[in-house]
């Protein structure tokens, strides 16, 4: 197990103190929106007052309904001083996801922005009579990405998020001065491990809700972010901005949430002038790598207090050598407690020998890791097993290509074909024999895609990530897009 000092007590503690030694500086900031340390405490108190109306108990669900933005880290807080669960999904559910979610999550309250300006929180919900034994002592949900399924809810404790937050600030050796600006939601689980790093470290934390990318260098600039994160889609996109807009206050950016191609690192460099690192988290486990200092496919070694582990995919029990591809497994002194009412695939996935984590990677001699695939994404090519990752990396390797996804294709004589969307750059031209040609000299004929659909932008969720379910319907035959 991990070497790991006792938590702070809450992340509503780390706030609590840092309003207590610096109220007047910077915590939060959004765009339109800027609160002090005692400037939050004081909207926290006021949110709470707002819901302790409402006749709800320790440990009931409430959703926030919220954008990423210092309202949502003011109404957690406030969640925390009642000690109630919060369920983060963000603000842009349509009313029918909306009501599935409250009803499979057995929320009480249901928290927007209009109801707490108005002090008036609406959506209060009768709990079943077995009310006692649906709550329990999680301080937040996280839901998984749902890219192979219906989203789960992961139950994360107060040790889990403390700890998480103290591995991350350490990790970064954030300070005071620092400012982080998390440029993907912080209802997801990778901004929300920043921003509790941010309240460890009293380290201002930057939100942003939309990728406006004008909007996102006016606030890195204003309040001179040091630590700039996002999707790799993020960084892509600054470094196309024709503006010549510069930041000279950042240190670092760390690209999250999907694979960071090289060029886009070394691009992002030339540009801004500050390395652009890859991490590796998950819903289920939080942050666990940062390649600061690592050769530019890895995504580095675990960070503070986080122990890695790759694993035979039939047998978890068991170790695999350095240099050898196995199932990631990651082990935390205080990891979340198991996904919300499901408990076999609590049982398979937060095993006694570590979170296992479904991706594919191996670990360097020094214990740096490299992702190589998802175990449930392979494609299936008439027995031959084909990672996605590596018919991306193949296409990306090709200059006029900006983005790429490889999914399986449905294929009635090898039972499945390797097909890909493809983004082409600014002004290139590209046709599909000539991307299959540069595939050839890099892959096997077999991991050759077989069919390849360019598009100006990829389907994506609201993080910036290309959306995989979507991609895998709209561009299958059947689907809703046509192929050329």
């Amino acid at each position: 197990m991990p070497a790991s000092s006792p938590p702070a007590t809450s992340l509503l503690a780390l706030a609590e103190r840092n309003a207590a030694l610096n109220p007047n500086h910077l915590a939060v900031a959004g765009p339109a929106q800027r609160f002090t340390w005692a400037e939050l405490l004081a909207r926290a108190e006021a949110f709470a007052a707002t819901v302790s109306r409402r006749n709800l108990a320790p440990g009931d669900r409430v959703c926030l309904c919220l954008p990423s933005a210092p309202v949502w880290v003011a109404a957690f807080l406030a969640l925390r001083r009642l000690g109630l669960t919060a369920v983060s999904i963000g603000d842009r559910a349509r009313p029918a996801e909306l009501d599935a979610l409250v009803s499979r999550f057995n929320v009480r309250l249901v928290l927007t922005e209009d109801d707490l300006c108005s002090c008036r929180p609406s959506g209060l919900r009768d709990l079943p009579k077995s009310a006692a034994s649906l709550r329990s002592n999680a301080a937040l949900i996280h839901l998984t990405s749902g890219s192979s399924g219906t989203p789960k809810g992961v139950l994360r404790t107060e040790p889990d998020l403390t700890e998480e937050a103290r591995n991350v600030a350490t990790a970064l050796r954030l300070i005071p001065d620092d400012a982080v600006l998390c440029a993907t939601p912080v209802y997801h689980s990778f901004a929300s491990g920043l921003l509790a790093a941010c309240l460890y470290a009293a380290t201002p934390c930057l939100l942003m809700d939309r990728l406006a990318p004008a909007t996102l260098l006016d606030l890195a600039g204003r309040e001179k972010a040091s630590v700039i994160a996002g999707v790799p889609y993020v960084f892509e996109t600054l470094t196309s901005l024709s503006s010549k807009q510069t930041l000279p206050a950042l240190r670092l950016a760390v690209s999250g949430g999907a694979h960071l191609h090289p060029a886009t690192a070394s691009r992002f460099r030339d540009r801004f002038g500050a390395p652009l690192v890859q991490e590796y988290g998950l819903s289920e486990a939080g942050i666990v790598t940062l390649n600061l200092d690592g050769p530019p496919a890895s995504a580095g070694p675990p960070i503070p207090n986080v122990e890695l582990r790759i694993a035979d995919t039939t047998d978890p029990t068991r170790d695999l050598p350095p240099g050898a591809i196995g199932e990631v497994m990651v082990r935390r002194a205080f990891p979340p407690s198991g996904y919300l009412d499901h408990p076999t695939e609590t049982r398979e996935t937060f095993t006694p020998h570590g979170i296992r984590t479904g991706d594919l990677g191996r670990l360097d001699a020094s214990g740096r890791l490299t992702l190589t695939g998802r175990i449930k994404a392979m494609i299936n090519v008439a027995g031959a097993k084909v990672a996605p990752r590596e018919v991306e990396d193949a296409l990306l390797a090709h200059a006029g290509v900006s983005e790429a996804v490889a999914f399986a294709l449905p294929d009635a004589a090898l039972g499945e074909a390797v097909a890909a969307v493809v983004v082409p750059r600014p002004a290139a031209v590209i046709t599909e024999r000539a991307l299959r040609d540069h595939c050839r000299a890099l892959l096997s004929t077999y991991k050759v895609p077989a069919l390849i659909h360019f598009e100006t932008d990829l389907p994506r969720t609201v993080s910036g990530k290309p959306d995989l379910p979507r991609i895998r319907r709209e561009f299958s035959p059947g689907g809703t897009s046509e192929w050329t």
